[in-house]
């Protein structure tokens, strides 16, 4: 069984390459596509509270493809 902070960490993590992988010329390899695998479980499993706000934060801290870099949103997330 895994501990809440593997489980908490690795559903941040999924959110966060969900959010990237959507941006246009971002591929996953394939080591980040069988962690997604292994990693939506976890997100799956976390309460519909921490999922909402994993989604939130990994949206503000996307990557932003006009100015090609990352940023944080200053939109209230």
């Amino acid at each position: 069984m895994d501990n809440i902070s593997d489980q908490t960490g690795r559903g941040f993590e999924f959110a966060i390459v969900d959010e990237l992988r959507k941006q246009a010329g971002v591929s996953l390899t394939d080591r980040a596509q069988t962690d997604q695998v292994r990693d939506g479980v976890k997100f799956r499993t976390l309460d519909q509270y921490r999922m909402r706000s994993f989604q939130r934060a990994a949206f503000c801290a996307g990557y932003h493809p006009t100015r090609r870099a990352i940023y944080v949103c200053n939109r209230a997330c």
